[in-house]
This record gives structure tokens, sequence and C-alpha cells, in this order.
């Protein structure tokens, strides 16, 4: 009985820890959380011994209880309903911690994990709640069969098993079992788990998805910054890559899905520039300069839209490449696509998500959202060569084709007369605006600048000078503000661009994966006549240089980014169409089968093939089986004094086996009976054997329950005595 006990607690302690395992996959809770079932499991025996010694303990938690609810219920109106439901359930299983259990009391503790699992699904998980899941799905079968077994044995008494013996031929093969293994139990539990999956399977194709969850909650837009609003010059210190996968983007409309061309990921540009630091300011529309800025109209009719789509009138001679982006955390500052973005749109699922052009009007998508951080979308951009007789042929009239106020913006810079003067002399006998720009960016690529992620603190004055005469060492930033400066100082229009540049090919999955160390900083000259063109000023080797670490963290980090996409698109993003679909499909597929296996004489034009997700689930079911069956087959083994069988006690069922066959065979029925019983039944027909059956009761009763010996010598006489029994 004790060991049900330990067994009882411990599975139930697994399914509330699997409850808070689920919360911490979510965004809301740390994985911080655990701690609070983990304490109150070592508070569990000083709470009992309080509750069985003094009444006034059970008095005063109940009166907390009161007041506490009392309060949770008057907070509903000010608090978040669903963190008011969770603290309610964590108080409930508390409460049931400290103090002592019934057999309701484990079922309380059952339910109330139950509710925080569906919590943690309302609060958008990342894909670990699986694990948590199946932790809660085999830990909830064990508990709730030790507490059956705990409850049938406190009804039977404490000498309820050694009193009435197992004549039943199952029960007897149970007893016979050597290794504690039931197949019964295999059977039984199987069909459980199977029953549990395919309700699963249904429940999830059949319900609604509802945008606030079952619950409800009211989440602020959450946002991972990974790229900065600002940039400031003047830190120091060093920057630690990390190769966690962010995005992955598939080219559908490319040959073999890759892209051939430099991939920038823009996100926001930054224009406005005051030692030390870029920030982001915005332009002027101008419709009469071709890809300068978004015309107003464009901007105002994108409110007009739906809030899935933003779109522009597109540019003639571009090529149109289409992108579809998964991105983990959509940037605050704008949405990632290559240069410049044509239209892009979120799936119809996509609920609550807003897309608008940027009032700064410089080509800047920007995401509004509720709730989950995940997104996916399509992107349609304009790609440009830009080839260099192109660019320069283009005319430098600034002045005279953009407002003063835009041009003294994007123009702006604070270059000591030493840095003016470096670059006179690396433009010096350049005639055109692209030979110039192209001069400052091979200065800076290939003049003995050192790439480099430890940087020295450069003063807040000046810190572009530092960098150029005196430090030469330094990171994207640094190289892309020194060319953007370097260009204004001719009076050329120039900006900052933040995003990421370069992606990862996986032959795996025909994608490219874009991570956050592929964070970057580069510039964009404006082309009167041609739109803004995009430069990158930092060595050749720093893409290379990054790309070349941790490889194996990069690949688990990529196969993580991989499963959570399909949780996202399977799961979270699982809409009614996609159900109407799937109900569909099974119903097809299953009178297909039906006709495959049933009408043998027709042609077969369809077939079962298992996929992946098939595999899946069937190793899910037999692994869950597997571990749910040793769980209990320990448990019922427990309860009856275990089915691990010495030889001794082997020897005595057998002796016991033969002795009901010969009575079977001779008329007299056994089945179901008791020793007593038996023993009566053989008086009433058969006197003259009841000596050796009853002796042979006797003794296998005091080997297989009492502990009594039974050697090979005692064994080999009983069964002469028993085979010596006359039953005619």
């Amino acid at each position: 009985m004790r060991k049900i006990e330990a067994g009882l607690r411990a599975s139930t302690f697994l399914v509330v820890l699997s409850g808070y395992l689920g919360l911490s996959t979510t965004n809301r809770y740390s994985l911080g959380v655990v701690a609070i079932p983990v304490a109150l499991l070592a508070l569990m025996p000083l709470g009992e011994w309080l509750d069985g010694r003094f009444a006034r303990y059970r008095t005063a938690t109940s009166a907390v209880s009161i007041v506490y609810v009392t309060a949770s219920l008057a907070l509903i109106p000010f608090m978040d309903l669903l963190v008011n439901v969770v603290n309610l359930v964590i108080f409930i299983q508390a409460y049931a911690f400290l103090h002592r259990k019934q057999p309701r009391d484990y079922l309380h503790l059952l339910l109330m994990s139950f509710f925080m699992m569906l919590a943690a699904s309302v609060l958008m998980p990342d894909p670990e709640i699986g694990a948590a899941m199946l932790l809660f799905l085999l830990c909830a079968i064990a508990a709730m069969v030790m507490l059956h077994i705990q409850v049938e044995m406190a009804k039977a008494g404490p000498n309820g098993s050694a009193d009435i013996l197992p004549l039943d031929e199952h029960e007897l093969s149970l007893a016979e079992h050597r290794h504690g293994f039931d197949l019964g139990v295999v059977n039984s539990v199987s069909a459980i788990a199977a029953a549990a999956i395919g309700l699963t399977v249904v429940l999830f194709i059949s319900i609604p998805r509802m945008e606030a969850g079952l619950l409800g909650r009211n989440d602020p837009t959450l946002f991972r910054t990974g790229v900065s609003q600002t940039v400031d010059l003047a830190q120091g210190g060093r920057i630690d890559p990390s190769a966690t996968a962010i995005m992955r983007v598939e080219f559908p409309e490319e040959t073999g899905g890759r892209f051939n061309g430099p991939m920038f990921w823009r996100c926001a540009s930054l224009d406005y520039y005051q030692d030390p630091q870029w920030q982001r300011k915005g332009l002027t529309p101008n419709a009469w300069l071709k890809g300068f800025a978004l015309k107003p109209r464009e901007i105002l009719d994108a409110a007009n839209r739906k809030a899935g789509v933003v779109s522009r009138n597109s540019q003639p001679g571009k090529r149109v490449v289409r992108q579809v982006v998964y991105i983990q955390e959509a940037p605050a500052e704008g949405v990632p696509a290559l240069t410049l973005v044509q239209r892009m749109q979120v799936p119809p699922e996509e609920r609550g998500v807003i897309l608008t052009w940027d009032r700064s009007a410089d080509y800047s998508i920007l995401l509004t959202r509720r709730g989950q951080r995940w997104l996916q979308y399509e992107a349609w951009s304009e790609i440009d060569e830009h080839k260099p007789e192109l660019l320069r042929a283009a005319p430098d009239t600034y002045r005279s084709d953009m407002s003063s106020r835009d041009y003294d913006l994007l123009t702006f810079h604070t270059l000591q007369p030493r840095s003016v003067e470096l670059v006179r002399q690396i433009t010096q006998g350049k005639t055109n605006t692209y030979d110039k720009v192209a001069a400052i960016a091979a200065y800076l690529s290939q003049g003995g600048f050192q790439y480099s992620l430890d940087v020295p603190a450069l003063p807040k004055e000046h810190p572009v000078d530092a960098f150029l005469h005196d430090v030469r060492t330094g990171h994207c930033e640094l190289f892309a503000s020194a060319m953007a400066l370097m260009v204004r100082s001719l009076g050329i229009p120039a900006r900052v661009v933040s995003g990421y540049r370069g992606a990862e090919w996986s032959d795996l999955d025909g994608a490219y994966t874009i991570r956050e160390d592929m964070a970057h900083l580069w510039v964009e000259v404006y082309f009167i006549g041609v739109g803004w063109v995009t430069f990158d000023p930092s060595p050749a080797d720093a893409q290379v240089t990054a790309l070349s670490r941790n490889r194996l963290l990069r690949f688990l980090s990529r196969q993580a980014l991989v499963a959570k996409m399909l949780w996202y698109r399977n799961v979270i993003s699982f809409d009614s169409g996609a159900q109407i679909t799937a109900l569909r499909t099974l119903r097809t597929g299953f009178f297909s089968l039906r006709g495959n296996l049933f009408d043998w004489g027709a042609e077969r034009t369809s077939r079962f093939r298992p996929g992946p997700a098939f595999a899946a689930l069937l190793v899910l079911l037999v692994l869950a089986s597997a571990i749910t069956a040793g769980l209990v087959g320990w448990a019922r083994a427990t309860a009856s004094g275990g089915y691990a069988l010495t030889a001794d006690q082997a020897r005595a069922v057998t002796l016991y086996r033969r002795l009901l066959r010969k009575l079977e065979r001779a008329g007299i029925k056994c089945k179901g009976l008791a020793a007593e019983e038996i023993q009566d039944a053989v008086h009433t027909s058969r006197p003259a054997a009841l000596p050796g059956a009853a002796h042979i009761l006797l003794t296998y009763n005091e080997v297989r329950f009492g502990g009594r010996p039974l050697p090979p010598q005692p064994y080999h006489d009983l069964a002469k005595r028993l085979r010596q029994i006359e039953l005619r």
C-alpha cells in the first residue's frame, strides 16, 4: 500500500510539473516558474504533518482560501483574466500539496494541471510544449490507474489480497508472470492512448480556432528587436554573435528555389545623424522624383486596403522576385524583405495582423499585431542590378530636384576637415556621382581596414573620424557610417539601412535560413532618375568569418526554426479552411481505403501511403503505451505483492494449477471460487480427496502469500501426493 501511495504521489507530481513546463514554453512565463512545484514538493511533508496534528492549521488555511478566492473574483475586472486563472490554479495546487490527501484531492491536482496546460496552449507556446504534453499524458494515465488501485485496495482491507485466492485463469496467468510486464495492461493502455490521441486529432481538426483563445487575453504587441531604431557609434565592447535562426525564406518562382543575387533583407533606413547616433526622421514624399520616396497617395491608400496587404505602383524595367518568409519575431523597425518591396501580404488566417507603409516614405513596412510572435508572409520585391553605365549617366542636380529639407537631412555630416580632405583625395579625378561613391566604398573595404567584433570605445564627438584615422578597426556600423558621411560630404544624399545580409542555403528543404548574427548595416545612395542604390563597404570576408563558426550549433538552430515553422503552420495557423480540407481528406481517404480493402474485384485506383507524420504518430503511440504500461504494471505488481515470483513461489503456483486442472476434469467447478469454497466442493463431491487437496491449497497459500519456503524435495513429495488423489 505504501508503494502504491509513493507511486501515486510521484506520478501526480510529474503531472503537475508538466503543467508548469508548459507555461515555461510561453513568452509570458520563464523556466523559473518550475521552481513552484519543486518548492511545494519540498514543503509537502511539513504541510501534511501540520494538517494531521493541528486543527487550527486547517482553519487558518481555509480562511486564507476564502480570502484569496474572494479577492481573485473582485480583481477580475482589473486584471488579465488568464493571469487570474493561472494564479488561482497555482493556489489550489498549493493548498492540495500542503494538506493530507484523499482520492478527490489527487483528482483536483490532475484537473488543475489540465487547466494549466490549457492556459499554456492559449498563450501561443513554443513547440517544446509538445514534450510537456507527452509527459502530462503518460503520467496522468499512470496516476489515474494507481489511484484506482489504491481505492480498490482500501475497499478490500489490509488483508484483502491474501484472504481470497486468485482462482480465475486470467489472474493465474498474471500471478505466474515473472517480469512484471502485463500484456493485458499493455493492450488496455494502448487502447486508451490510441483513443486519446485519436480524440485529440479529431478535436484539433473540428474545433474552430479563436484569435484570443478559449479564455481570452489582452496581450500587448510583442516584438523582439533584431535590428535597432538607433545606432550609437560611441559604444565600445565586444559584439557576441548569435547563431540563432530567425528567418526561413523560400523563392518558389526561382529556378531550383535559389536566388542568384545579393541578399539584403531590408528593414528600415536611418537618415538623421548627430554625433554619435543615427536615428530615423523620415522624408518628404516627392512624387516627381523616381524611386526617391513613396507617394502620399500610396501611404494613405494603405489604410483603406485590407489590413494584411500593402502595395505600391510598380516601376517599369524592374525584375520582381517573390519571397515566402517565415520569421520567428518580426522587428518593430520594419518587416524584412529584399530591396525594394512592391507588395507584401500575409495569409488570410493571419488574423489581427496589420501591415502599413511607414510614414517616413522610405519603403519600409511596419507590422502591428496582438498576441503571437511568429509571422508568415509573402513579399514581391523589385530587383535591379543598376548597371554602372546607367548610374554614371545620372545627373547630380540634387538641390534643384528635391526639397531643401530632404537635401539638408540627407547630406548633413559632422566630419572633421582631415576626413573631408581624405574624401577629396579618394575621389580625385572622378567626374560622376557613381565613380565617386564606388571609390569611397572600395577604399573602406580594401584600404587596410580590419573588420572586428571587438571595438574600443570611440569619442562621442567625431567617432567616425577616429575610426578613419586612428582605430581603423570596427564592425559594419562603423564601415557603413563612415561611407554614408563621406558620401554626404560630397553633397550626395545617402543614408544607412538596417536589416540582415546574406542567407544559408539548405538542400534538405530547399530554403534559405537567416540568423541573428547576419544583422547588418549598409548604405543607400540616391541617384536621380534611378532611385536608391545599395552599397556595402564592409570587408568581403566579414560574412565568411561569421558563417564559419559553430557549424553544429547553426545546424541545430536551423532545425529548431523549421520545427517552430511547422508548429506555427500546422497548429497555430490551422484555420477553418484547413479544417474543412482535412475533414474532406479524412472522409475521402476512409472511403478509398474501404474500397481497396473490400472490393477485391475492382481495380485499385488509390493506395494508402503512410507519410512521415503517420510514422511519427505510430512511434509516439508505441512509446506512450510502453512507458505507461511499465508504470501501471509496476503499480499492479506492487498492489498484489509483486509478480516477480521466487523459485519457491513458482513451484507452489505449478502445484496449484495442476490441482485445479485435475478438479475441473473431475467435474468440480473451481473458477471464481475461494479456497474454502473449493474445499467445500471437494468435500461434497469427493470426500476421499479432501485431505490431499486441502493440504496443497494450504501450502500454496502459505508459500505464495506468506513467504514460506518450498524446497525441491517437498515439492516433489506434494506432486506425488497430487497424483495419488483419487477423484472417481
